[in-house]
């Protein structure tokens, strides 16, 4: 019950010792009794008539309220529309674990949960058009300007297709402060989709953890499809495992900025990141951070072969900066590593370890520059390239880096999702002197010190052994 408001009515002056009327009215949004109001006499002396009245805020006492078999509510829609500010929606499994079948959520409130009672409760769009056309959503979960604040939490979320091929998982439709967390995002045309009005006031804060989001897309559609397709401001993705795209990328941005940490991202049918111009990218500093990720190129890939691209496809451009820090990066493939194709887009790299996992003939290339973007914009240092890879005179990578290293074989089982190093790696600097790229607030980076945390198989984070001197890559070396 959440309780709106408190009336106390004090009853008239009747002599110097009045026996006084006290009538108590609780006005509820939750139907308990029709009419509550009970009266209390005690005497006590009273000069004048007086009422006092008490507003209590709207979402004072959150609600939760639950959805299931045997719940107050059968369908998260229904429970959706009883809702509140602040209120949590709990959803339990059916029976057998059966999905909860052509749910299409469109948010427009502020400060709902979304929760599974359990981790993998399932929601399938299996027959539904997402549509887009109002008030159909183009999304399970749609959350639509102005329903900031939201989190969807522990779901199973597949099946979510439209004729225009970009029914999602979650869309996030200029919403700000949204947050996915622990989520199961797979077979939909789209993973998780966001867009934002140009303004850098909407898709804010975009929050996107510990999920798995894989298998999305239709191979043999006309059009590309993505595991993550992103825009607004801002937009950070920790400790989630992003695969096996089925035709298109595996995280394409068009966000001003774009923090993307401890993540484990494989196996995409073109590029493993998409980072290009849209209407928040022309800025300065429209950047885009990853660091601590496992990004590894599937050997038999038959699409774009470069493992990151960052400037434009379309008629704008990005001004920004692409940092890689403390990565480790596995391609079989001679296309290059990164693709410059913006006059304002920049690559600086430190500390990362990039080899091609002991696949492959041949030279390998670091960077490329296309259009009007160019090689002498690529800088860094304290990097470990594998035995394909040799300097290239026209970027500024300084000579702290190492070129041809050549363990053949350097991770413990690669077979069972394991890069951590099989023998040590060359350290990169003094843990005390890493620094790292200023982010824009409300946007922290996760531990106190840098290089904090790495990538926990599967989806999930854990403390990176301190080092005096850092390992490169996205993993210490421990020896064990």
């Amino acid at each position: 019950m959440r309780i709106k408001a408190i009336w106390i009515f004090l009853g008239p002056q009747k002599g110097k010792l009045a026996n006084r009327g006290i009538t108590v009215m609780i006005c509820s949004d939750r139907p308990f009794w029709p009419f509550l109001g009970r009266s209390f006499m005690k005497p006590f002396l009273t000069i004048a008539l007086a009422a006092a009245i008490i507003i209590l805020p709207s979402n004072a006492v959150a609600a939760t309220l639950e959805v299931g078999p045997d719940k107050n509510f059968k369908t998260i829609e229904y429970a959706y529309q009883q809702a509140k500010e602040g209120d949590t929606i709990v959803v339990y499994p059916r029976y057998g674990n059966q999905p909860y079948e052509r749910s299409a959520l469109r948010v427009g409130k502020k400060s709902i949960t979304f929760r599974a009672a359990e981790p993998g409760v399932r929601i399938s769009g299996k027959g539904f058009d997402y549509s887009g056309e109002y008030p159909v959503p183009r999304a399970i979960f749609q959350f639509d300007k102005g329903a900031d604040n939201c989190v969807v939490e522990g779901f199973e979320l597949f099946n979510a297709h439209n004729e225009t091929y970009n029914g999602a998982g979650v869309r996030i439709n200029m919403a700000n402060n949204i947050r996915i967390t622990g989520c199961d995002i797979h077979d939909n045309d789209m993973g998780i989709m966001s867009i934002g009005d140009g303004t850098g006031h909407t898709g804010v804060n975009q929050i996107i953890e510990r999920c798995r989001i894989h298998d999305n897309g239709l191979s043999d559609s006309p059009h590309f499809h993505h595991n993550l397709y992103l825009d607004g401001e801002s937009a950070t993705v920790s400790f989630c495992e992003i695969y096996k795209s089925r035709r298109g990328h595996n995280l394409k941005s068009r966000a001003h900025f774009m923090l993307v940490q401890y993540c484990y991202v494989h196996d995409s049918a073109d590029r493993e990141f998409d980072f290009v111009d849209g209407k928040e990218t022309e800025r300065p500093e429209s950047d885009a951070v990853l660091i601590g990720n496992i990004i590894v190129k599937d050997p038999g890939c038959k699409g774009n072969l470069q493992v990151i691209y960052f400037g434009q496809d379309g008629k704008g451009f990005r001004d920004g900066t692409l940092y890689l820090v403390h990565n480790t990066i596995v391609t079989a493939f001679s296309s290059p590593v990164i693709m410059l194709s913006s006059p304002e887009a920049k690559a600086d790299l430190v500390g990362n370890f990039i080899c091609d996992g002991g696949n492959g003939d041949g030279g390998q290339s670091i960077a490329d520059a296309m259009g009007s973007a160019q090689l002498k914009n690529v800088s860094g240092e304290f990097n470990v390239f594998g035995r394909r890879f040799a300097p290239q005179a026209a970027t500024r990578l300084a000579g702290t880096n190492t070129f041809g290293y050549g363990k053949t074989f350097p991770f413990k089982d690669p077979r069972k999702n394991d890069y951590r190093p099989k023998h040590p790696l060359p350290y990169a600097w003094p843990a005390k002197l890493m620094t790292l790229p200023k982010l824009p607030s409300p946007l922290k980076y996760k531990g106190k010190k840098p290089i904090s945390w790495q990538y926990k198989y599967p989806a999930d984070g854990e403390e990176r052994p301190y080092e005096e001197r850092l390992t490169v890559g996205a993993y210490s070396y421990t020896g064990n």
